[in-house]
C-alpha cells in the first residue's frame, strides 16, 4: 500500500519517457502473449482511498493500516483530517458530497485514476471505515483464489457472476466451460514465445517462476456473496451501461496482475465472444503502453513477483461479513446525492498528460516513416 502522489508532473512526464523509449526504430515486435506479458509488466494502478476523519484515527484502525502498508496491495490511501486550513480543492468537493451521511472516519474508494472517464462512477465505495472493512475492501476468497491460479500458470480465470434467472446461468456456465476447454485444446503456444518467455522475469529459473502453458479456470459467484461484494461492483460498474442488465450473468476474464477485460452479458456469452476475448489474450503481444490497451485493473491483494508459494505463505485477515456497504449510487442515495463530476486536474498533471500524448504521437509517426523507408 503506497501513500497518494498523483498531484506530481514528475509520473506523468516518466510515463511519458518511458512511452517514447517503447516505441523506438530497435523495438521488434513481441511473441509473448498478452496474458504473460501483463503478468510480467502491467503493473496494477492503485485504488485511490480517502479517510475522513476528526483530528485522531482510532488506534486499532492505525494499526490496520500500518499492517497494510506491508502488504502487496494496489491501495493508495489519503488520510484526510476535516479539520486542516488547506484542503486540497479535489478533497473538499468529495468531502461536501459525503459530509451529511458520513459516519467518522468516512472512507471513499475509487477507481484508479486512469479509468475515471470510463467508469460509471468514480466512486466505487462509501462507508464508515473500520478494521474489518478495510481488509474485506482489499481481500476476498475469490480473489485469492484469482491470484493463486494465475500464479500457478493458468492463462486466464473467468469471474461468472450470476443473474436472476438459475437455469440461464447454469446454460451460459455451462457455454463458457465448453468453450474454453475446446480453446484449450486448439490454441498452442509458438516455440518463439515459449523461447522469450524463458528469458524474462518469471523464467524456469527465477524465483517467482509461473509456467507458461494454456489454461482457463471459472470462478462462479452468487450477486449478493457477502463476501465478495467489493469485487462484484467493482466489475460490474467498469462500463457504464452494464446497470441495463442488472438481472443478467456477466462473465469477466481476469489475467496478468488482476487486470479484467470487457464483460460479456447474458446471450453475449456465447462462442464468438469467448473467442474474441481469448484470441486477444492468447495472442502475440503488441508492446505498447499498457494504456492503449483494453482492461480495468482490480484490487487484489498478491505478490505478482513472489510466486505461488509467496502468495500461499500471506495469511489473509479478511473476515467474512454478513454485509458490506453497497457503493454510493442506490435507490436512496440518486435523489439527494450532488452529480459526480470530474475533478478539475492540477496544472502539472494537464501538462504532463499532454506532453506524454504528443510523444506517443510523435513516435508513431517516426515508426510510420520507418516502415515506409524500410519499403
Amino acid at each position: 500500500m503506497k501513500q497518494i502522489r498523483r498531484f506530481s508532473i514528475l509520473p506523468a512526464l516518466a510515463a511519458a519517457m518511458l512511452g517514447l523509449a517503447l516505441w523506438t526504430p530497435s523495438v521488434r515486435a513481441c511473441n509473448i502473449p498478452v496474458f504473460r506479458y501483463a503478468l510480467e509488466r502491467w503493473e496494477p494502478y492503485p485504488y485511490e482511498t480517502l479517510v475522513f476523519y476528526d483530528q485522531t484515527l482510532p488506534e486499532p484502525l492505525r494499526q490496520t493500516f500500518e499492517a497494510l502498508e506491508n502488504r502487496p496491495v494496489n491501495l493508495s490511501v489519503w488520510l484526510v483530517d476535516i479539520n486542516q486550513e488547506d484542503m486540497h480543492e479535489e478533497l473538499k468537493k468529495v468531502w461536501a458530497r459525503e459530509k451529511s451521511r458520513a459516519v467518522l472516519p468516512w472512507g471513499v474508494v475509487r477507481y484508479p485514476y486512469p479509468y475515471w472517464n470510463n467508469v460509471k462512477t468514480n466512486t466505487l465505495w462509501t462507508g464508515t471505515v473500520e478494521p474489518a472493512t478495510l481488509w474485506q475492501l482489499v481481500d476476498s476468497p475469490a480473489r485469492r483464489t484469482v491470484a493463486e491460479h494465475i500464479l500457478k500458470g493458468v492463462s486466464t480465470v473467468w469471474i461468472f457472476i450470476e443473474g436472476d434467472d438459475p437455469s440461464e446461468n447454469d446454460a451460459k456456465a455451462d457455454i463458457l466451460r465448453k468453450r474454453l476447454d475446446w480453446v484449450r485444446q486448439v490454441a498452442e503456444l509458438p516455440d518463439i514465445a515459449i523461447q522469450e518467455v524463458e528469458q524474462g522475469e518469471m523464467a524456469k529459473d527465477a524465483p517467482g517462476h509461473v509456467p507458461l502453458k494454456i489454461a482457463f479456470e471459472i470462478v462462479r459467484l452468487q450477486r449478493d456473496d457477502p463476501a465478495e461484494q467489493f469485487l462484484i461492483h467493482a466489475l460490474l460498474n467498469i462500463e457504464k451501461d452494464y446497470k441495463d442488465f442488472k438481472d443478467k450473468p456477466f462473465a469477466f476474464p481476469i489475467f496478468g496482475q488482476g487486470r479484467a477485460l470487457w464483460g460479456l452479458i447474458g446471450d453475449g456469452i456465447a462462442d464468438a465472444m469467448i473467442d474474441d476475448a481469448s484470441a486477444f489474450l492468447l495472442g502475440a503481444c503488441s508492446c505498447t503502453i499498457k494504456d492503449l490497451n483494453p482492461g480495468v485493473d482490480m484490487l487484489i491483494q498478491a505478490d505478482w513477483y513472489g510466486g505461488v508459494s509467496n502468495l500461499l505463505s500471506v495469511a489473509s485477515e479478511a473476515p467474512t461479513l454478513s454485509g458490506m456497504a453497497p457503493p454510493p449510487e442506490t435507490a436512496a442515495d440518486a435523489e439527494t446525492a450532488e452529480p459526480e463530476t470530474a475533478p478539475e486536474l492540477p496544472l502539472g498533471l494537464v501538462v504532463g498528460g499532454t506532453l506524454a500524448i504528443l510523444l506517443v504521437v510523435v513516435a508513431l509517426i517516426s515508426i510510420k516513416a520507418l516502415k515506409q523507408n524500410n519499403t
